[in-house]
């Protein structure tokens, strides 16, 4: 049985900004906090409000800046375990117990299971660390310019630093905490 379900979100709305390191792309970049009123559906039927939910957002790639996009070591290890563990099994039986178009399918797995296996040992061995992202983030420079980001508007900087226009204000990281 086939159940459709998921998120709505309504009344979607940017309400700060900041300088931050987002580990999606890899670099300095503007990062924009979205506040948005979500709500479960079930076969596009609003079941459940989960109410306002803020979250910041990368203005290049769209995710969220701290969200760890690569796959772990232990990930890449494991996969390769599995896949090294399949070839042997694949050389296991002897292939005169084999005959006619099955022993072409039994070489082509055999062949195939021992590159993805020499493959995913290769990934596992060369895997780079992610940047160190307090690292990352000690060398950003907080945001000083004089419009808006999210509209264009001006910023006014009396008492925080803030959009005249959209309402948007500035965030710096060691204010937000996140």
């Amino acid at each position: 049985m086939l159940i459709l379900h998921g998120i709505y979100q309504w009344a979607v709305r940017r309400v700060a900004f900041r300088h931050d390191f987002c580990r999606g792309c890899g670099q300095a970049t503007l990062a924009v906090r979205v506040r948005a009123f979500r709500v479960l559906h079930l076969y596009w039927v609003p079941v459940l409000p989960l109410g306002f939910w803020r979250t910041w957002h990368c203005s290049r790639c769209g995710r969220p800046p701290d969200a760890n996009t690569r796959t772990r070591r232990g990930f890449k290890i494991a996969g390769a375990v599995m896949l090294v563990a399949l070839a042997i099994a694949a050389w296991w039986e002897a292939p005169g117990e084999v005959h006619g178009g099955a022993l072409v399918f039994v070489w082509s797995v055999r062949i195939g299971l021992t590159a993805a296996a020499a493959l995913a040992l290769r990934a596992a061995w060369r895997h780079q660390p992610d940047p160190d992202r307090q690292k990352a983030l000690a060398g950003i420079q907080p945001f000083t310019g004089s419009d808006c980001p999210a509209c264009g508007g001006q910023l006014l900087g009396v008492p925080d630093r803030h959009c005249l226009s959209c309402g948007c204000r500035h965030e710096p990281l060691a204010a937000s905490g996140s």
